[in-house]
Protein backbone atom coordinates (compact mmCIF):
# COMPACT_ATOMS: atom_id res chain seq x y z
CA UNK A 1 0.00 0.00 0.00
CA UNK A 2 1.40 3.74 -0.66
CA UNK A 3 0.66 4.95 2.50
CA UNK A 4 2.88 2.94 3.92
CA UNK A 5 6.08 4.64 2.41
CA UNK A 6 7.28 6.69 5.41
CA UNK A 7 7.13 9.81 3.53
CA UNK A 8 3.50 9.79 2.51
CA UNK A 9 2.19 9.65 5.78
CA UNK A 10 2.39 13.39 6.38
CA UNK A 11 0.00 14.08 3.33
CA UNK A 12 -2.66 11.23 4.40
CA UNK A 13 -2.95 12.92 7.87
CA UNK A 14 -3.38 16.28 6.16
CA UNK A 15 -5.85 15.29 3.77
CA UNK A 16 -7.91 13.30 6.16
CA UNK A 17 -8.01 15.29 9.33
CA UNK A 18 -8.86 18.16 6.87
CA UNK A 19 -10.65 17.30 4.12
CA UNK A 20 -7.98 18.08 2.04
CA UNK A 21 -4.76 19.94 2.41
CA UNK A 22 -4.17 22.88 4.62
CA UNK A 23 -3.23 24.93 1.70
CA UNK A 24 -6.56 24.28 -0.20
CA UNK A 25 -9.06 24.09 2.53
CA UNK A 26 -8.05 27.18 4.74
CA UNK A 27 -6.80 29.13 2.87
CA UNK A 28 -5.88 32.77 3.33
CA UNK A 29 -6.60 35.72 0.86
CA UNK A 30 -2.78 35.83 0.12
CA UNK A 31 -2.77 32.05 -0.69
CA UNK A 32 -5.61 32.81 -2.31
CA UNK A 33 -4.22 34.66 -4.85
CA UNK A 34 -1.28 32.32 -4.97
CA UNK A 35 -3.30 29.21 -6.00
CA UNK A 36 -5.50 31.18 -8.66
CA UNK A 37 -1.82 32.62 -10.26
CA UNK A 38 -0.41 29.27 -10.62
CA UNK A 39 -3.50 27.74 -11.84
CA UNK A 40 -3.81 30.79 -14.47
CA UNK A 41 -0.27 30.42 -15.69
CA UNK A 42 -0.57 26.49 -15.94
CA UNK A 43 -3.72 27.12 -17.95
CA UNK A 44 -1.16 29.62 -20.19
CA UNK A 45 1.19 26.93 -20.93
CA UNK A 46 -1.25 24.65 -22.92
CA UNK A 47 -4.48 24.05 -25.11
CA UNK A 48 -6.07 22.04 -22.57
CA UNK A 49 -9.44 22.15 -24.66
CA UNK A 50 -10.24 18.43 -26.07
CA UNK A 51 -6.87 17.16 -24.80
CA UNK A 52 -6.61 14.06 -22.49
CA UNK A 53 -4.32 15.27 -18.90
CA UNK A 54 -2.33 13.20 -16.58
CA UNK A 55 -2.03 14.98 -13.46
CA UNK A 56 0.66 13.69 -11.82
CA UNK A 57 0.68 14.16 -8.10
CA UNK A 58 -2.82 15.81 -7.92
CA UNK A 59 -2.85 15.33 -4.63
CA UNK A 60 -6.51 16.49 -2.97
CA UNK A 61 -7.58 17.63 -6.30
CA UNK A 62 -7.59 21.40 -5.75
CA UNK A 63 -5.72 22.30 -9.32
CA UNK A 64 -7.27 19.18 -10.99
CA UNK A 65 -10.56 20.66 -10.64
CA UNK A 66 -9.78 23.90 -11.66
CA UNK A 67 -8.08 22.29 -15.07
CA UNK A 68 -11.44 20.86 -15.21
CA UNK A 69 -13.42 23.90 -15.34
CA UNK A 70 -11.32 26.48 -17.09
CA UNK A 71 -9.10 24.32 -19.27
CA UNK A 72 -11.51 22.35 -20.48
CA UNK A 73 -10.04 18.73 -21.53
CA UNK A 74 -11.89 15.69 -23.24
CA UNK A 75 -10.39 13.75 -19.89
CA UNK A 76 -8.45 13.96 -16.97
CA UNK A 77 -6.83 11.14 -14.89
CA UNK A 78 -5.46 12.40 -11.57
CA UNK A 79 -2.58 10.25 -9.68
CA UNK A 80 -1.42 11.08 -6.47
CA UNK A 81 0.42 8.49 -3.87
CA UNK A 82 -1.31 9.85 -0.82
CA UNK A 83 -4.56 7.36 -0.38
CA UNK A 84 -6.34 10.08 2.05
CA UNK A 85 -5.88 12.51 -0.50
CA UNK A 86 -7.14 10.45 -3.44
CA UNK A 87 -10.52 9.87 -1.12
CA UNK A 88 -10.93 13.67 -0.57
CA UNK A 89 -10.77 14.04 -4.51
CA UNK A 90 -12.58 11.48 -5.24
CA UNK A 91 -15.54 12.44 -2.45
CA UNK A 92 -15.44 16.33 -3.96
CA UNK A 93 -15.56 16.06 -7.78
CA UNK A 94 -19.14 15.79 -7.70
CA UNK A 95 -20.43 15.27 -11.36
CA UNK A 96 -17.07 16.16 -12.98
CA UNK A 97 -15.84 13.45 -14.81
CA UNK A 98 -12.50 13.05 -13.78
CA UNK A 99 -10.33 9.80 -12.24
CA UNK A 100 -8.36 9.40 -9.45
CA UNK A 101 -6.31 7.00 -8.20
CA UNK A 102 -3.64 6.32 -5.94
CA UNK A 103 -0.51 5.48 -7.98
CA UNK A 104 3.46 5.90 -8.39
CA UNK A 105 4.85 7.90 -11.37
CA UNK A 106 7.54 5.59 -11.86
CA UNK A 107 5.17 2.75 -12.25
CA UNK A 108 2.10 3.58 -13.72
CA UNK A 109 -0.30 1.35 -15.06
CA UNK A 110 -1.37 3.43 -18.25
CA UNK A 111 -0.55 2.04 -21.59
CA UNK A 112 1.80 4.46 -23.74
CA UNK A 113 -0.24 7.18 -25.50
CA UNK A 114 -2.88 7.42 -23.20
CA UNK A 115 -2.41 11.18 -22.67
CA UNK A 116 -1.74 13.79 -24.53
CA UNK A 117 0.10 16.26 -21.76
CA UNK A 118 0.86 15.24 -18.26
Amino acid sequence: MMSDIPNIAPFNRDAEARGGYLYTTQMSVGSQFATQRTTDTILQLGNFAGRRLLDMGCGDGFYTFRLWDQGHPKAITGVDMADKAIDVANQQKEARPIHFEVGNAHHLPFPDNSFDLA
